[in-house]
């Protein structure tokens, strides 16, 4: 960016965000522009108890001694913004890292990541003792707002494209915004699925809290963008809602569902699924045997198909009062990332007939009962039906249900 790009980027920043030093707002040359300043600054004072420099009782001369002192002091952080251009401090991708030093007890000496194209975010100042980890990421540091991210092993990157324009409007999907190619931060976006079903302590989670998650899912599948990794592991529930998140390998189409032809944009892994959470004859459809996509004509519906058999299952292990139908789910295989094409996957459904039966009497529409059926048993013959049903449509987010039905061997009646 020129100069005056860089004015116009941190003005705005320092009028949207109290992180940013007021003193880093440049005025225009224009009188009525100073004036306008003016106005701001003295706003921006009394809101965040600032005090500004009063060298006699006129007001007009206070004001612009303070305008000309911010225009001096942010010319100062330019040629800082140079200096760290020269030397490589900073982020290819614009990021732009600052510490707070201002009058917010809360914030102080808390370091800020700025860009134009996304919001500010900050490093939280928790650190934590580094057990909550997967295949790829630890995390690191956590607060109210925020959680940090590092790579599990010190040769693995983080890709910096943050490109999140295939999961706009899906509030419940929660991305981490790489910073820099070894650190995420990432929206709290609450307290892990995995770990809050099991602690004893915790009240259960009710099914009405999937229902934003489920409808976030259906705008994402209509446009051809997919999660691939669904699982306890992978939501997270913040007292209201469950969220999505660790979504950094999903993919998505190009055209965004507009093209019958469909070419995927793929945001991190080329191969990745959780064993516990898929079955070997979808898995097949979806990848070939040199860990790609494959090319499968109706790949589309086998990634929707994979993506809610994984929450499904998701949502009956959080929300079933049984505990042997929940350890069967969350235990049916090592629920490590595998790419192993021999290893058995999925759950048992022999093994948990009458489990499954109260569940899906109260959770599951009556007319979609047999679509319920298809996708627990043979999740790539779900995918082959005709009539495309999401699943948010053939759930009970209210639990209220007096239709019974009954299972027999792996079918529904």
């Amino acid at each position: 960016m020129n100069v005056r790009e860089r004015i116009n980027f941190y003005n705005s920043l320092a009028t949207s965000s109290p992180v940013i030093d007021q003193k880093n707002k440049v005025p225009d040359k224009r009188p009525e522009a100073r004036f306008r300043l003016s106005e701001g600054i003295i706003k921006i004072c009394g809101k965040y108890n600032f005090k500004p420099i009063m060298r006699n009782n006129n007001e007009d001369t206070n004001i612009n001694t303070a305008a000309k002192k911010i225009q001096s002091y942010f010319r100062d952080h330019l040629e800082k913004l140079e200096n760290m251009d020269s030397e490589g401090l900073r982020n290819k991708k614009g990021f732009i890292k600052t510490t707070y030093h201002g009058n917010k007890v809360d914030f102080h000496n808390i370091q800020f990541y700025h860009h134009k194209e996304h919001r500010s975010v900050h490093m939280p100042n928790k650190i934590c003792d580094g057990t909550e980890k997967g295949s790829f990421k630890k995390l690191t540091r956590k607060d109210d707002l925020f959680v940090a991210l590092e790579p599990t092993e010190k040769d693995d990157l983080f890709a910096t494209t943050n490109n999140f324009k295939d999961i706009k409007g899906a509030h419940r999907v929660k991305p981490g915004l790489a910073v820099s190619t070894t650190l995420i931060i990432a929206r709290n976006a609450g307290m892990c699925v995995f770990d809050y079903i099991q602690d004893e302590k915790k009240d259960p989670i009710p099914i009405s809290a999937f229902e934003n998650a489920a409808n976030d899912l259906k705008i994402l599948h209509k446009i051809n963008t997919y999660l691939r990794d669904i699982k306890p592991e992978n939501t997270a529930y913040d007292g209201k809602n469950i969220n999505f998140i660790d979504v950094d390998d999903r993919v998505s189409d190009n055209a965004r569902g507009k093209d019958p032809k469909v070419k995927f944009t793929l945001h991190g892994a080329p191969k990745i699924f959780t064993s516990a959470y898929i079955t070997n004859n979808l898995k097949d459809k979806i990848y070939n045997n040199g860990f790609r996509l494959s090319n499968n004509e109706n790949i589309v519906n086998y990634l929707k198909s994979a993506d809610e058999y994984a929450f499904l299952l998701t949502i009956i292990a959080t929300t079933t009062t049984s505990d042997v139908l929940r350890d069967n789910i969350i235990n049916s295989v090592d629920t490590d990332i595998s790419t192993d094409s021999s290893s058995s996957a999925g759950m048992s459904y022999s093994e948990n007939r009458d489990e499954l039966t109260t569940w899906v009497n109260k959770h599951v529409k009556p007319e979609h009962k047999s679509k319920v059926d298809l996708l627990l048993s043979a999740p790539d013959k779900h995918a082959e039906l005709k009539n495309k049903v999401y699943l948010s449509d053939i759930l009970l987010f209210s639990g209220k249900n007096n239709h019974t039905i009954k299972i027999k061997g792996n079918y529904f009646e």
